[in-house]
């Protein structure tokens, strides 16, 4: 943008602006049909196929934007890869549904090497995450663990055993907490305490709706919904001010 004294590296376009808005409304948009499309599954609650058809195309706009930030290549790719992600998630509910144990274990690798594999693509396009994928990789066992112990806890919720639901409840919220520590390292404009407390809500929704349709609290399980919603907006601001910072400072370390 043209000032009076030259170009001002610290303004952005239009387009820009727009992008960090859109950003924000995504996380929201997309927690609300994750929720939804996971309600259907487990109790049967609305049309699971539309309900997938939306939550795939919501990542597909998540790719576009990307695109916009990092190029149509890395876009195409990464938008394969959130796509190829909650197919599997389709097929792992299923899996889970049917108590089909091998499946289920089939699934689970194929999802972690999809994580895996977006994290790769990331630490490749962020210039700011100094040491790249090889960072990545060291701490891939944190998020493979995460999406272990979701499993695990559903199950276990399913089965009524109290014990195993508070001894995989601890281990998330300690897994949640060395998440945010590594996030918080290799992106300088996200806050570690932040990033913690908002993992933390999320795991406290999870698990409150979980149980509330279990018991077949429906009503509640609304409640709960609404007030991850509200949530989900903090998060939202705090991932689009750290985008907006990345834009504005890209060039320094590009």
């Amino acid at each position: 943008m043209e000032t009076g004294r030259g170009f001002n590296e610290q303004c952005i376009t239009f387009s820009q602006m727009n992008l960090i808005t859109n950003s924000r409304q995504i996380w929201r948009t997309i927690t609300a049909w994750s929720r939804a499309y996971l309600i259907s599954r487990y109790a049967g609650v609305g049309t699971k196929e539309a309900l997938f058809a939306k939550l795939y195309d919501e990542f597909s706009h998540y790719g576009e934007m990307l695109r916009l930030i990092f190029g149509a290549e890395f876009a195409e790719n990464f938008t394969w890869l959130l796509n190829e992600y909650i197919i599997a998630l389709r097929e792992l509910v299923t899996a889970q549904q049917e108590e089909n144990q091998e499946e289920v274990a089939r699934t689970l690798e194929r999802m972690y090497r999809n994580a895996a594999e977006r994290a790769r693509l990331l630490a490749q396009a962020n210039p700011f995450w100094d040491d790249g994928a090889d960072a990545i990789e060291a701490h891939m066992p944190l998020f493979y663990r995460w999406i272990e112990l979701i499993t695990l806890l559903i199950t276990a919720q399913i089965e009524g055993n109290v014990d195993a639901v508070n001894e995989i409840t601890r281990l998330l919220y300690a897994n949640a907490e060395e998440i945010a520590l590594f996030l918080a390292s290799i992106n300088p404009f996200w806050d570690e305490t932040e990033l913690r407390n908002s993992l933390f809500r999320h795991l406290r929704d999870m698990i409150e709706e979980s149980t509330s349709l279990l018991t077949g609290e429906y009503d509640r399980s609304i409640d709960i919904m609404a007030y991850a919603m509200r949530r989900s907006e903090s998060t939202g601001n705090h991932l689009a001010l750290g985008l907006y910072r990345f834009i504005t400072n890209i060039e320094n370390v590009a």
